[in-house]
């Protein structure tokens, strides 16, 4: 059985409404910012990956895919598609990385709720 990325949205949610993390709040949501982009950047992938149809685009996906550069080559393959999607997945992009990797900068809950209706919206386009 395959893993269905919305799980990750809705551990988001989830994560973001329960109040049993209170006493680790921001932990939590950093957590719910980056699970929201995880479920929109695995569906993206995998519809990128199922739409390449050269063979050599093929082999220099699998080799950044299997690099942090996949993240920033699926905005770029997107925004070329629709600039306005491009935009908000680079915006969640940019959330995640700050949730992930910039600890001195506050999360708060309006970030989580930001990257949760952002991945609602982005799912939709999928």
């Amino acid at each position: 059985m395959s893993f269905d990325s919305e799980d990750f949205l809705k551990l988001s949610e989830q994560l973001y409404a329960d109040q049993r993390y209170y006493h680790i709040r921001e932990a939590a949501l950093r957590t719910t910012i980056s699970r929201a982009y995880y479920a929109v950047f695995l569906t993206m992938r995998e519809l990128v990956r199922r739409k390449l149809t050269n063979t050599q685009l093929i082999y220099q996906y699998e080799d950044i895919s299997t690099s942090g550069l996949i993240h920033s080559c699926i905005k770029k393959i997107i925004s070329k598609v629709d600039k306005y999607i491009g935009y908000m997945y680079g915006k969640l992009l940019m959330m995640r990385k700050r949730a992930d990797y910039e600890l001195g900068t506050a999360i708060v809950d309006k970030d989580a709720e930001e990257a949760i209706e952002i991945a609602k919206r982005l799912r939709i386009y999928q």
